[in-house]
């Protein structure tokens, strides 16, 4: 049996043996550009929003922490820093036995560069957790944290938040606080429009800048209005 063979010619041949056109290519290329345009951003703001649920989440694990310890200690929450035996222990190293894993001290959108050896702490605490621990020269620091039923609203009143600075990085004696809202260049997420905050009755939220303000004297942050 003869192979039956059928020749391509004339015009329509050739564009049926060679595929596409240019004209062809150059559409299918502009369409493909449109859509990435289109669906780059769509991504971006995907991995952010996943960014800022871990960072959330590790937040809640710390917030919980928090409370653990002070359920261990006659309800009295960690001070930022104390002394013991001569060495000053920062409130992360005193809360660390109730972290389940110290990857929860990093937020995944810190991306600040530490010094060699220096594991990042992306999280600062309320700076009026310390206020009892206030000495004069030549005292002896107390190292005494603030009882839980000193709290005047625990819903309304902001424990942690975030701080992704260079001098923030774990056990280090200079135990990063914040003694009043984050400044408008300190906020993190969605291109700098927001940070996660925990509470002093346990739960965590996201605001966006202005969200947040000081009552008088700077004692406590707390959401706008309230």
């Amino acid at each position: 049996m003869r192979n039956l063979r059928i020749p391509l010619t004339g015009r329509r041949g050739l564009r049926e043996a060679s595929g596409f056109t240019l004209i062809e290519l150059l559409v299918v290329i502009a369409i493909i550009a449109v859509l990435a345009s289109i669906l780059f951003p769509v991504f971006s703001r995907a991995r952010e929003a996943g960014r800022r649920s871990s960072c959330l989440n590790n937040e809640k694990q710390l917030t919980l922490a928090f409370m653990m310890y002070a359920q261990d200690n006659r309800e009295t929450l960690p001070p930022s820093v104390i002394n013991i035996g001569g060495r000053w222990v920062p409130w992360d190293d005193l809360i660390e036995p109730f972290v389940k894993s110290d990857k929860s001290f990093k937020c995944p959108s810190d991306s600040v560069k530490r010094a060699p050896g220096r594991a990042a702490r992306s999280y600062a605490m309320n700076d009026q957790l310390a206020y009892k621990m206030q000495v004069t020269t030549g005292q002896a620091w107390t190292g005494q944290g603030m009882k839980l039923g000193a709290i005047p609203s625990p819903s309304r009143y902001v424990l942690l938040t975030e701080w992704h600075v260079a001098g923030n990085v774990r056990s280090e004696g200079n135990y990063q606080t914040k003694m009043t809202e984050p400044l408008a260049n300190e906020y993190y997420h969605d291109g700098g429009e927001g940070n996660n905050f925990s509470f002093f009755d346990g739960h965590v939220k996201y605001y966006q800048r202005g969200q947040l303000d000081t009552d008088r004297n700077y004692m406590f942050w707390q959401e706008l209005g309230q």
